[in-house]
């Protein structure tokens, strides 16, 4: 084996050890808790929510809808509330495709499946926060502030990889 595959493998291992640790549910007895996701009240994997308008308002449950309208109705009261939601986004520009809500921060949104796939974006409530193109906050970032709808995101389309409220 050479010295240059031996250092790729040990990439490649520290990286899948750092995933593991990452994105592995936590145990019930840890002070983290673990994320869950539904579509109409039946349980669905995290990566689906891709699919689908979810928000994570009664996080960490995932709520998942297969219309916008719906999700909309869902999350009403709250999008309303200065200290929930701060930014929703979408697959596709123009606030197209599945969309998501979101009122927490996300050091990976791999977690969620949301990594790299944000085209479009609404910030609420006049929150203000950054999206990363790293996870833990790290990398390019943009500044999410005061109600700015961005349709399209330009270089960073497809970037985000963690987002964060200030």
């Amino acid at each position: 084996m050479s010295a240059r595959s031996g250092r790729g493998r040990v990439a490649w291992l520290a990286t899948a050890v750092l995933a593991l640790n990452v994105l592995a549910p936590v145990s019930a007895n840890a002070a983290t808790p673990t994320l869950t996701a539904d579509l109409g009240g039946a349980p669905i994997p995290l990566r689906e929510i891709i699919k689908y308008h979810c928000q994570d308002l009664d996080y960490p449950r995932i709520h998942c809808f297969t219309s916008e309208a719906s999700l909309e109705v869902s999350a009403a009261a709250l999008l309303s509330t200065p200290s929930s939601a701060y930014v929703i986004a979408w697959d596709q520009p123009t606030y197209a495709g599945s969309s998501f809500i979101f009122t927490q921060d996300y050091t990976a949104l791999a977690l969620i499946g949301w990594s790299d796939r944000i085209s479009s974006f609404k910030a609420q409530n006049s929150q203000t926060g950054h999206w990363y193109t790293d996870w833990f906050y790290n990398g390019s970032s943009w500044y999410i502030c005061c109600n700015a709808q961005q349709s399209s995101l330009g270089s960073f389309n497809d970037t985000f990889s963690s987002v964060h409220r200030f």
